[in-house]
């Protein structure tokens, strides 16, 4: 096949000169031994139109190039240019975020350095000067998204304008210190409502009753405004929602806060995101699958925007989370390019070393093949990975157990798990709840499904039922109660 109908060389094109420096720059940033081979394709790729005419250069040309001791193999060359792929994907995706945020703030600091200006010219008594300035400070102050960024600076420069009107014309009447006050209003309310969101998005870590008094005022000034921008706007339904607001309003709401991106700051759209992408999660932990959906378009838009690359800690908390729900939606493909870009980042860590491997069983587990699933995470929890990983393994181990009806094995493991969990004097005592929550309902319906439905079994189903659905933390509560329904279906 000749190299110039590939995906990959057209993705090659797509990138300038300079992308082109700086990609390279990117790949020697990953040190394994194995990315040398996606560096010496890329650089064939660049070589093509010095040494070759690129309509000549075939793939066998570009594999003599790169793996000049072995014979040509199609698969290998695809799964090879898939990886380069994947990279480059990453790259203009990364670089088109990067662009964005870059044109924000820069536009922000431009602002502010005219500001700056004005008082210098104001200082000065350069009057001709000033309002030249004045105008396209204005300009470019209305350009920005309606965003507190663009309150405060607006606030700023009516301030400006009213120190120029009371030296030049005091006695005329002006509508600057309304315009001010409406500028210091909008900026007060926005900000207010974006901590409260905060403040709400982790109401689950701090229990302090919500100052209700301070947020009732913010609601009535902001019922004043004769209009609202978009971001009040999501900020006020995101107050509204709570435990029991269903799915559909959720995802329309994570539909609404993708389409606004351009109509707020980089930085407060992300923070809107992650409070819908907790909320989503803790529906899900709570067995609400149907969320997670929700969940997986979050974490799609957020890589996509580079936002949670961009944070480190945050992408590693989160790796698992990820691949769980890619898999599970049956979109790793989607996903893929981001997870690969990143792994250099994720290896380094302890608590993701054996994240590939954990993929792999669950692969596995997903696919009903518990035998195999149960002997792929006991490597996993052999290797005493991260704890998050070699944890995430233990309950996949008991889940399997569960699957292939070993009882005996189950009970033993459950007993060593628990010994360990309670141990460990590192892990948060809410998670230590729900790993333990989970051990105990899971051994109450082993017992339940070895004995049978008896009458007796059949009132401790019921219970186990309510208790494992009222219950607020509890590790895998969804596929407890999937379980359950099961063992219930030959009595209906």
């Amino acid at each position: 096949m000749q190299v110039c109908k590939t995906k990959v060389y057209q993705l090659f094109l797509a990138l300038t000169p300079q992308e082109r420096k700086d990609f390279v720059r990117t790949l020697r940033m990953h040190s394994k031994p194995k990315r040398s081979k996606l560096k010496a394709g890329f650089r064939f790729l660049r070589t093509l139109q010095d040494r070759v005419p690129p309509e000549a250069a075939t793939n066998q040309d570009w594999w003599a190039q790169v793996f000049p001791a072995l014979p040509f193999d199609a698969q290998a060359m695809r799964k090879h240019q898939n990886a380069l792929i994947a990279d480059l994907e990453a790259f203009l995706v990364a670089r088109k975020w990067q662009r964005e945020q870059e044109a924000y703030w820069a536009a922000v600091r431009e602002a502010e350095q005219r500001l700056l200006l004005l008082q210098a010219l104001l200082q000065r008594d350069r009057d001709h000067l000033f309002v030249s300035y004045l105008k396209k400070a204005t300009t470019l102050i209305a350009t920005l998204p309606h965003d507190h960024d663009r309150y405060a600076l607006q606030f700023r420069l009516e301030l400006l304008k009213i120190d120029f009107q009371q030296k030049t014309a005091p006695f005329k009447p002006r509508q600057e210190f309304a315009l001010s006050q409406s500028a210091l209003d909008r900026y007060y309310v926005l900000y207010s409502l974006k901590l409260e969101v905060a403040t709400r998005n982790h109401q689950t870590f701090d229990q302090r009753q919500h100052d209700l008094g301070r947020l009732n005022a913010v609601t009535a000034l902001h019922d004043t405004f004769p209009d609202v921008d978009v971001l009040t706007q999501l900020c006020m339904k995101l107050l509204s929602i709570s435990e029991s607001t269903p799915y559909t309003d959720i995802r329309d709401l994570v539909q609404q806060l993708s389409a606004a991106s351009p109509a707020m700051s980089p930085d407060s759209w992300k923070d809107l995101m992650y409070v819908l992408l907790n909320f989503a999660i803790r529906r899900i932990n709570e067995g609400q699958e149907d969320f997670q959906m929700i969940a997986l378009e979050i974490y799609l838009a957020l890589l996509e925007t580079g936002h949670l690359q961009k944070d480190t800690a945050s992408f590693r908390y989160n790796f698992l989370n990820i691949l769980r729900l890619a898999f599970n939606q049956d979109a790793h493909g989607r996903l893929s390019q981001y997870i690969q870009s990143q792994k250099a980042i994720l290896e380094q860590d302890e608590e993701y070393k054996y994240a590939d491997l954990f993929y792999q069983c669950e692969a596995h587990f997903s696919q009903g093949d518990a035998r195999n699933a149960c002997n792929c995470f006991w490597k996993v929890w052999m290797l005493e990975g991260g704890r998050k990983v070699r944890y995430g393994a233990g309950i996949f181990i008991l889940k399997s157990y569960h699957d292939l009806g070993e009882w005996d094995s189950l009970k033993q493991f459950a007993m060593d798990f628990k010994k360990v969990i309670v141990g460990d004097k590192a892990i948060v005592e809410a998670k230590k709840e729900a790993y333990l929550a989970f051990l105990k309902a899971l051994q109450a319906l082993s017992k339940i499904q070895f004995h049978g439905l008896t009458a007796s079994n059949k009132a401790k189903l019921r219970q186990l039922e309510t208790k494992v659905s009222d219950s607020a933390r509890m590790i895998s509560r969804g596929w407890l109660l999937v379980k359950i329904e099961a063992l219930w279906k030959p009595q209906k």
